[in-house]
């Protein structure tokens, strides 16, 4: 049996060395946002929340924040890693969604480089394009 749930900052800490290796090549595919021991920090003082999929083990770890914007809500999901976790996504999606509407979120939002990782939001979360994210350095 699985299960999805948020870790407290407590928990997070005392599971930061399996959390890291679950997280670390999500943090990798970024473009130097933050690296993977950023997350403890962030977790730890509240700004960033870690769901673990739970099995016989730790099955996959996915980090969500929030931002306001003057008319909405959003949570941003931002990393997630693990192996296993396709099976679960109408869970995931659930515990994930409801967690957003309870926080006052009226949207979720993913950033996803990976073409392959977009066709996985679209055909497991029913996520959909909304805008083509471009970068320039200052």
């Amino acid at each position: 049996m699985t299960s999805q749930v948020l870790l407290p900052p407590h928990e997070v800490i005392d599971r930061w060395p399996q959390l890291r290796a679950l997280l670390a090549g999500a943090v990798e595919e970024g473009h130097g946002e933050l690296e993977v021991d950023d997350i403890l920090r962030l977790a730890t003082g509240g700004r960033m929340f870690v769901f673990v999929l739970r099995g016989e083990a730790d099955i996959a770890a996915v980090t969500v924040e929030f931002v306001d914007y003057p008319r909405h809500r959003a949570m941003v999901v931002g990393f997630g890693g693990g192996r296993g976790a396709a099976p679960h996504a109408d869970h995931i999606a659930q515990v994930l969604r409801g967690f957003a509407r309870r926080a006052g979120a009226q949207r979720l939002i993913t950033y996803v480089k990976n073409p392959a990782m977009a066709r996985f939001h679209e055909r497991f979360f029913g996520a959909t394009r909304a805008y083509t994210v471009m970068e320039l350095d200052a």
